[in-house]
């Protein structure tokens, strides 16, 4: 059953009730991310870290995306606030010669200056500020961890894998599928090399085809989410 945690400010999705290490992986990850700093976590064996990694991790991804938008909102209400009130200045600046108060004339030729002055700011911030969506890079010793952490991101709520793209790195040990390269090379050195020789072959319409046809293939499956195998499977097919 989802449940959902609020965890420093975070709204964290979970498929289950998290064991207490978990929440407290999670509290200090997301702390770290919010402010921006470095963190150094550990914890026991078994005690569910790729999930706990990948749920907070995500939530806090979402979080600061929305957050963006929210300041971007702002800026967006600010800049029309100031368009309206500049309006209202011109207008005022154009019956001046209406009237015969002196100090009205000179406070609404101040309060002109001040709006001008606000709006070409606002201008300028609204340039600036580019909404983005974080990046999140796992990174892990073995192909074996990867393989858990993909099975791991399957299974989060679907909250959090709404309009998730990701994919997986690796060599080209790992993932080469011409299978006259990996019988006659197994090394990373030999794989790499071959490798090489028939991406500039391919080039000249010759060397690997599974080369030349990966990218359309891969193309084809934008927001999946494949492991290593399941990448290779669709260049063997």
């Amino acid at each position: 059953m989802e449940r959902q945690y609020n965890i420093a400010t975070v709204k964290v999705p979970f498929n289950r009730e998290p064991f207490p290490q978990q929440l407290a992986l999670m509290n200090k990850l997301i702390q770290a991310l919010r402010k921006g700093e470095n963190g150094l976590l550990e914890s026991p064996t078994g005690t569910g870290k790729t999930l706990a990694i990948l749920s907070s991790a995500l939530a806090w991804q979402k979080f600061e995306f929305n957050r963006q938008v929210e300041i971007r909102n702002k800026i967006e209400q600010v800049n029309h606030e100031i368009k309206n009130e500049n309006k209202t200045s011109k207008y005022f600046k154009e019956v001046e010669d209406d009237v015969d108060d002196d100090d009205f004339v000179e406070e609404r030729k101040i309060k002109f200056k001040q709006v001008e002055e606000e709006e070409n700011v606002a201008i300028k911030k609204r340039k600036l500020f580019t909404i983005r969506k974080e990046t999140i890079f796992f990174a892990s010793r073995t192909h074996s961890q990867l393989k858990q952490m993909v099975k791991e991101l399957k299974g989060l709520p679907a909250e959090l894998l709404d309009g998730i793209n990701m994919t997986v790195l690796a060599s080209r040990k790992s993932y080469c599928v011409n299978p006259k390269v990996t019988r006659k090379f197994d090394t990373s050195s030999g794989r790499n090399d071959e490798c090489k020789r028939l991406a500039v072959l391919s080039a000249k319409g010759k060397g690997c085809k599974f080369n030349s046809n990966s990218t359309g293939k891969l193309g084809g499956y934008s927001g999946r989410i494949l492991d290593i195998e399941g990448k290779q499977f669709l260049n063997f097919n």
